[in-house]
């Protein structure tokens, strides 16, 4: 059986891929060995087609960003295999799709069908389209792009930057302990007249779970004194943590903020210089 689905959710969770929904009809219609193709709501992508791997178990745990308090939002799970990550714009290959019989409005086939979650009006994907779908995806690999940093070299961009500018900047355990259950990679902090101490949280994720990125900056919020949840990503991740933290809580929003690693390569180049020059002119000791 093939399926387009837009329900749920989908992550790494303890190095396995997982799915995860709070429809019990779904788990009815989609079976071990079934393939799914996953369309991201909102983007006009399919993202990606994967094989599940095993029956559906129920949650323990919650493990997910918008589960708030720990309360279990999606209590059915199963495991899932990859089998092509890309991006495929839907309404280009909609033509060629045998199962979007009306070529006017191709979104029609996008619609989750009742509590099911699947598309497509509820009916499977013929195997002919959904070969069609994965020969369409751009292998995210197979696409030129500069080698990202490594995390440990963000981080220690992110204490210069932030020594740089005045803060007391730092990845000591003791420091980035910043609530219970939040560890996070570096923390500015500063004492403000009429404010008292402040703090900067940053995130650094290169690949991994941007679930477990939200709940640890969701942690964070806890300190009274954080004044900004920064997540540090790939410009393409970054996209993804945006939409999925669209979803969270608004007090959580409105400390929240992004930063490309181009960002930070920019900024610490412009320090850099900056301290260069002031070594040169004598303005440092």
């Amino acid at each position: 059986m093939a399926g387009i689905d837009h329900a749920g959710k989908l992550g790494d969770h303890k190095k396995r891929l997982l799915w995860a929904t709070k429809y019990k009809p779904l788990t009815l219609r989609a079976k071990s060995g079934d393939t799914i193709i996953y369309y991201v709501k909102g983007t006009g992508l399919i993202r990606g087609a994967f094989r599940i791997s095993d029956n559906w178990f129920q949650a323990k745990e919650a493990i997910w960003a918008d589960e708030d308090k720990g309360k279990i939002k999606y209590p059915y799970q199963t495991h899932i295999e990859s089998i092509k990550i890309g991006d495929a714009v839907f309404n280009e290959i909609a033509p060629k799709l045998s199962f979007v019989s009306i070529k006017t409005e191709p979104q029609i086939y996008l619609r989750a069908h009742g509590q099911s979650g699947v598309a497509n009006l509820g009916q499977h994907v013929p195997e002919a389209d959904l070969r069609i779908i994965i020969d369409s995806m751009t292998k995210l690999e197979e696409k030129e792009e500069p080698e990202a940093p490594e995390h440990d070299e963000i981080v220690a961009k992110l204490v210069r930057i932030g020594q740089s500018m005045g803060f007391e900047a730092s990845t000591d355990r003791e420091d980035t302990y910043i609530a219970k259950g939040a560890i996070v990679d570096a923390v500015w902090t500063a004492k403000v007249a009429n404010l008292g101490k402040i703090k900067y949280v940053f995130e650094v994720q290169k690949g991994g779970s941007i679930d477990s990125l939200l709940l640890n900056l969701l942690k964070a919020k806890n300190d009274p004194a954080v004044r900004r949840l920064v997540a540090v990503s790939e410009k393409k991740q970054i996209e993804s943590i945006i939409r999925e933290s669209s979803e969270l809580p608004e007090d959580f929003r409105k400390l929240f903020v992004t930063i490309d690693f181009n960002e930070i390569e920019h900024i610490s180049q412009l320090f850099d210089n900056l301290n260069q020059f002031n070594q040169k002119m004598g303005f440092l000791g």
